[in-house]
């Protein structure tokens, strides 16, 4: 069983981080992808504070299940690494294909129109060699023939 909770850097302004409170192990994983040796420790008193609002929070839940002495705030903290961009690749993948998502189909429709309006470009083997290909792995952008985006009303 576990709680996964956002945590609002008190530290640093609009930074956000997980904490991930396992209940059965007694222990919360705390994901920072800006993690250094300085907001460590602050990020450690940031999720104190948390675990100790979900133990004032959840105080009957918690003698009714556990029973007198059960503390979120005695719980181990551990600082996970991680390559934040293929996390948050992972996670939006998963949102946008989870069956819950209402808007699933709509999304996969506008990234495979987007996909094939970009290997449509005139493209460039990594090898230099000029001849057009299809190769999405070793594609060449011209800005020059880049897509209009229109939600940021500049060229790509």
């Amino acid at each position: 069983m576990e709680i996964i909770v956002p945590i609002s850097s008190k530290s640093e302004a609009n930074h956000w981080f997980q904490a991930n409170v396992k209940i059965v192990d007694k222990c919360v994983e705390l994901w920072d992808s800006v993690l250094t040796n300085s907001p460590k420790k602050k990020g450690s008193a940031d999720a104190l504070e948390i675990l100790q609002t979900l133990d004032a929070l959840l105080e009957l839940e918690i003698k009714m299940v556990f029973g007198d002495g059960f503390k979120f705030a005695n719980f181990e903290r551990h600082h996970i690494d991680f390559e934040p961009n293929e996390t948050r690749l992972d996670l939006n993948l998963d949102l946008v294909s989870h069956e819950c998502n209402e808007v699933k189909e709509q999304l996969l429709n506008y990234v495979e129109d987007f996909f094939n309006n970009f290997i449509q470009l005139d493209t460039v083997p990594a090898s230099g060699n000029k001849k057009a290909t299809k190769d999405i792995e070793a594609v060449v952008k011209s800005t020059s023939k880049s897509l209009f985006d229109t939600r940021f009303n500049m060229m790509k």
